[in-house]
């Protein structure tokens, strides 16, 4: 009897398939992958390279330092109910991450809370709008449904990001805007064939 087959979208299959070299609207050229559990320390040194605004934004209170309990557990996702991406980039030799995307996934299984937050110096040229494209095709693959999320009413590049896609968010309470973004029906045949065909050519030899 043969080995059994992997899934096309089980965990493993997640981080071949969303692995990829993108490139901004400045030229510059960066990688979208999903995040791992060595990334913990180059999560704490990309919150510690956000502006006092950003880390506001992002948690909603003043975060000086992200502790390395909490980096641990941000980059140890499962790729079962917690997913995330990161887009980083070769700075003079050196790997940093300059953009962080994830979702959650609730009980029901088709909702899944979202996050997303870019470094400063890459906000304004689409990086934003290249790494929520491919968190919602991996949350599409998952099954997800429908993505919720809060912003700060002050977060005008998040609530600009949400306009751009065509989502409409709530009025502001407290300070806070709820959205939710409607996912497409998960895949068709044709599509799981074409992702799974992507992932064997990634594990090629030579590719």
């Amino acid at each position: 009897m043969g080995s059994p087959v992997e899934a096309p979208f089980s965990p493993g299959s997640f981080a071949a398939f969303l692995s990829e070299d993108v490139r901004v609207r400045d030229g510059r050229r960066l990688t979208v992958r999903p995040i791992q559990r060595e990334d913990a320390g180059l999560l704490i040194e990309f919150h510690e390279r956000l502006s006092p605004q950003s880390r506001y934004l992002r948690f909603f209170s003043p975060v000086p330092h992200l502790s390395p309990k909490m980096a641990e557990y941000l980059a140890g996702v499962d790729f079962v109910d917690r997913f995330a991406l990161v887009a980083s980039a070769d700075e003079d030799g050196v790997e940093r991450i300059v953009a962080v995307a994830r979702f959650d996934v609730a009980p029901d299984d088709v909702v899944a809370e979202m996050a997303l937050v870019v470094r400063d110096d890459y906000q304004g040229v689409g990086l934003g709008t290249a790494v929520f494209g491919r968190l919602l095709e991996m949350a599409r693959a998952r099954g997800v449904r429908r993505l919720t999320g809060s912003v700060l009413a002050e977060n005008r590049p998040m609530l600009q990001l949400l306009r751009n896609h065509g989502i409409s968010a709530g009025q502001a309470e407290a300070g806070i805007v709820q959205f939710g973004i409607p996912v497409d029906d998960p895949p068709s045949v044709m599509t799981v064939l074409a992702l799974v065909a992507r992932l064997q050519r990634q594990q090629e030899p030579g590719v």
